[in-house]
């Protein structure tokens, strides 16, 4: 922005997001009266940059963050309210006070979900003709990989990237390998790219081993996926919360047959038996089942991929988003 001669300014706020476990925890009100006086510097702020900028739109890029929302109203400035986050379900968070905090995103000009998913829960709150569906974008050169085939060598790759977490469905992906291991799949390779916590790694560990499994590799947190991505067949999408589901963008557009969950996000993305398959979450029986039918039909699976690889090179770019918001701004500035 300073390149381009764009004014910018960082304003540090607290976000009204706190643990479903503490919502009526007297020492967590008390830090919320504190943190709310120190959040009303950042909106003077706010309301100081906006004024002396010209701003013309104000986007709020979290359903955690609310200060430039209070801003935008004392400015009368439309604002948008990006929402990427299924607070209560995928991440065991609420706000400060949900029923205020939904009337507020309801003062939006236009409130923006990330999937079908978290339009329909928001539809509860927020008036329909505000809330619009635009799909997060990925880099996609970063990811796309045309050239890749799947099944070419004669071990099947299989590889699940994310927090190694019970929230993350990581157990329906574990004991599924292991099924397949003892139903006879031994030219199997098991790639777990993130990092977690040491028990639930060390458990997951010993499970393995105690099928006599050494198949595997924990590669820890990585921040460049791509490299795995490209090596592998199948990835598993498990969590049963994805708001969205930037990773199994990626694993798409970079050629692997996905397998996801039939929840949230993930179910969006994918169309079953078309650019993916869909497996019932929380049933690591059905996901060995269409994993073995995924490793026994490849001819059918490689086309999969192949589909939710065009589908995903067409409609998930940075570009593509960036071209729907640029949009949505003059819809909302100029009618």
């Amino acid at each position: 922005m300073d390149e381009k001669n764009i004014p910018n300014m960082i304003i540090n706020s607290f976000g009204w997001g706190i643990e479903l476990s503490r919502e009526r925890d007297e020492k967590c009100q008390k830090e919320i009266s504190d943190k709310k006086l120190i959040n009303e510097s950042a909106i003077n702020r706010i309301c100081e940059f906006i004024s002396v900028n010209d701003v013309d739109i104000l986007h709020i890029n979290s359903s955690y963050s609310y200060v430039g929302a209070i801003a935008a109203l004392r400015e009368d400035i439309p604002f948008v309210w990006h929402i990427r986050e299924l607070l209560e379900e995928g991440q065991n968070n609420t706000m400060w006070d949900r029923k205020q905090g939904n009337k507020l995103i309801n003062k939006s000009n236009k409130v923006i979900a990330i999937s079908d998913s978290v339009k329909e829960k928001y539809s509860e709150w927020i008036d329909l003709e505000r809330l619009i569906t635009i799909y997060d974008g990925v880099e996609i050169d970063k990811f796309h990989n045309p050239n890749k085939e799947i099944f070419n060598e004669n071990v099947v790759r299989l590889i699940f990237i994310g927090n190694i977490a019970k929230y993350k469905g990581i157990y329906d992906f574990t004991n599924a390998c292991i099924k397949l291991y003892e139903n006879g799949f031994k030219n199997i390779e098991i790639s777990i790219v993130g990092s977690g916590e040491k028990q639930v790694i060390n458990d997951i560990k010993n499970a393995f081993y105690n099928v006599g499994m050494s198949n595997f590799n924990f590669e820890g947190y990585q921040k460049n996926v791509s490299k795995f991505l490209d090596k592998s067949d199948i990835f598993c999408m498990c969590t049963k919360w994805e708001a969205f589901g930037r990773t199994t963008v990626e694993a798409m557009l970079s050629g692997n047959l996905v397998i996801g969950a039939n929840t949230a996000g993930t179910k969006d993305l994918i169309d079953d038996g078309v650019t993916g398959i869909l497996y019932n979450q929380g049933n690591s029986e059905d996901l060995y089942n269409k994993i073995v039918l995924a490793i026994e039909n490849k001819s059918r699976s490689k086309e999969i991929a192949k589909s939710g690889r065009k589908y995903m090179f067409e409609n998930m770019s940075s570009e593509k988003n960036a071209d729907e918001i640029y949009k949505l701004y003059n819809d909302i500035l100029y009618g």
